[in-house]
């Protein structure tokens, strides 16, 4: 338990130096539990496992004995393979939006600037810093698209079938009328013949 009168006779640059240092601390330990589970994945050691040995893959295996999905572990891993140190200071969610919006060439790039900013502004960087490099840097377009305006064109469509569905109902009248036509000019010219 945290001892409050500690916390109240320490500066608040202090006490978030001591935040920043446990997680810090924490994504070191992901980054070793994730290296532990690329040697288990390269051994192939996780399959002795019993409830593993046979059919089952690693991703499965993961998931089920670390509750970790196979898209999580596979940017963890590439987070903390590629960029370990820039993971650990930023994490692995930021590491991962940079590498996914500028790609894996234009990365280590913009790390560096986000580096540069941080020297620069000689205290920690905002996050509105950091968004502002990423976006400048950014590969794919991320504008959302328009709306569709579903309901309009539903109705739009619903309104062109009924206009349809008027026509031929209209045609099927005509076909009928002259059908009937067609018939009393058989039966007037057979009367005629005979």
């Amino acid at each position: 338990m945290v001892d409050e009168e500690k916390l109240k006779s320490m500066s608040i640059d202090s006490i978030e130096e001591i935040i920043d240092n446990c997680i810090r601390d924490a994504r070191r330990v992901q980054k070793e539990m994730i290296e532990i589970l690329i040697y288990l994945k390269t051994s192939g050691r996780w399959k002795e496992n019993k409830l593993y040995s046979s059919r089952a893959s690693f991703d499965q295996y993961v998931e089920d004995r670390f509750n970790i999905r196979k898209n999580a572990f596979l940017e963890m891993q590439t987070a903390f393979i590629k960029f370990p140190s820039e993971t650990i200071e930023y994490g692995i969610g930021l590491v991962c939006r940079v590498r996914r919006l500028c790609g894996p060439i234009k990365t280590a790039k913009v790390f560096r600037q986000i580096e540069t900013t941080k020297n620069n502004l000689k205290t920690n960087i905002k996050r509105d810093h950091i968004e502002k490099i990423i976006m400048e840097n950014a590969t794919i377009d991320i504008n959302p698209k328009e709306k569709t305006d579903w309901e309009n064109l539903y109705k739009t469509e619903f309104a062109k079938h009924e206009n349809t569905k008027m026509k031929l109902k209209e045609a099927l009248d005509i076909i009928e009328q002259l059908k009937e036509q067609i018939s009393k000019l058989k039966k007037a010219l057979l009367k005629k013949e005979t």
